[in-house]
This record gives structure tokens, sequence and C-alpha cells, in this order.
């Protein structure tokens, strides 16, 4: 007498109705767990870049709009081994007359198609976007506010209005500034191809012709 054949099923294993739910926690928790580590590391290189070392560190050559650069390393804002960039992130410490501490400053490097000079944008752009008010404010410098409806809203522009390559800056106000984020940023020339992206806090601006002179200096170095 011939075996019976094993009659295989057709339909396929039935799962726990939770298991759907099982897996979208699963997937739930491990992105969170992934934001953490990368608040985490953030936080920790946020500190190490508010607070660098006295030293400049090991120069390390870049070159960025066909221009060279040499960056000492620990004014990176993270570790690089040099070559060709589109962008450099630095954080470059100042010491300004009158502070007991150090000024760490945020400056992006970047080629000069990429961001037009502040100085250049008074004219093209601010000028024709200010309000009738003007703010008191850092001496030598007039605050001119800009037209909400133009897409600035709560932001200032300072400005010397004496000199005919004028510093020229965008604050957002105080009470509308990010704790974590400066709210004023100045673009300046760093050579014929390239621009240096500044950001800082507004009350910088009363020691304005100190830190732009210092900061002139030490971006200048660069090349």
């Amino acid at each position: 007498m011939a075996a019976p054949h094993a009659v295989l099923s057709t339909h396929s294993p039935r799962l726990p109705a939770h298991f759907g739910l099982h897996l979208a926690s699963i997937a739930i928790v491990v992105s969170v767990m992934g934001l953490v580590a990368a608040y985490c590391l953030d936080a920790l290189t946020r500190r190490a870049v508010d607070n660098p070392p006295l030293e400049r560190g090991t120069p390390v050559d870049f070159t960025l709009a066909a221009t060279e650069l040499h960056v000492p390393s620990n004014w990176l804002r993270a570790p690089r081994g040099g070559g060709f960039v589109e962008t450099i992130e630095l954080a470059i410490p100042l010491d300004l007359p009158g502070r007991s501490d150090r000024l760490v400053t945020s400056v992006a490097l970047m080629p000069r198609a990429r961001a037009t000079p502040s100085a250049a944008l008074l004219d093209t752009l601010y000028i024709h976007r200010f309000t009738p008010a003007q703010v008191s404010g850092p001496r030598g410098l007039i605050g001119k506010p800009l037209l909400a409806d133009a897409g600035y809203q709560n932001e200032t522009i300072w400005y010397d209005p004496v000199n005919a390559n004028p510093f020229v800056a965008k604050c957002l106000t105080l009470d509308n500034a990010r704790a974590d984020q400066p709210g004023c940023m100045r673009t300046v020339p760093l050579g014929p191809r390239i621009s240096a992206v500044i950001r800082f806090d507004e009350r910088v601006l009363g020691a304005w012709r100190e830190f732009d002179a210092a900061l002139t200096a030490e971006l200048g170095s660069l090349l």
C-alpha cells in the first residue's frame, strides 16, 4: 500500500495581531536612540568648539574657490584632512578689550558666488527695505529695521555710515534671537574669490570696531 502524500499548506503562517505594533515600536525606539546619540555628539562638539585650546594648532592646507588656505587645526569645527573643499566651518577665538573671556566666533568660508558681502548688500538690497524708523544703539552705527513684509521680520541692519567700505551686520532683535544661535550675521570678502559668513552675538556690537579689526586680522592670516 502506497504511503499517503504529505499535504503542504498554501497559507502563510499567521502572525500575532500585535506583531506590526511591535515592529513600529522597535523602529521608534531605534530612531529616538539615534537622535539622542546625535544630540549628545553635537553637544560634545559644541562644548569643545566653545572652549577651543589656546594654541592655534598645526596648519591644515585647503583649496577653496581656487584659493589656498592655511587653517589652524584648532579652529576647525570638525577634524578635516585638508584638500579641495566647498566650505570650511570655523570657530575663531578672539581677545577683545574689556572682555575677561575669549569671544569664540562662528565663521563659514565659501565661494564668493554663494554669499555676497554685506557692504554690497547695503546699497543693492537692504536700503530699499528699510522702515522709516531708526534704532538707537552702539556709537558709530546706525540701526535701521527691515520691512516685515519683505521677509525680514524682527531684523535690523546696523551699519557704519562714514566709511566707503562700511561695517554692516544684520541682526535679530534680542527678544527674537535664539539662545543657542548667534543673532547677528555679517559677510565679508576674503581675497577675491571667497566670502566669510560671520555669526556673532548682538552684544558684540558695543565693541564693533575692535571686533572687526581683530577678526579681519585673523581671517587675513589664512591666506
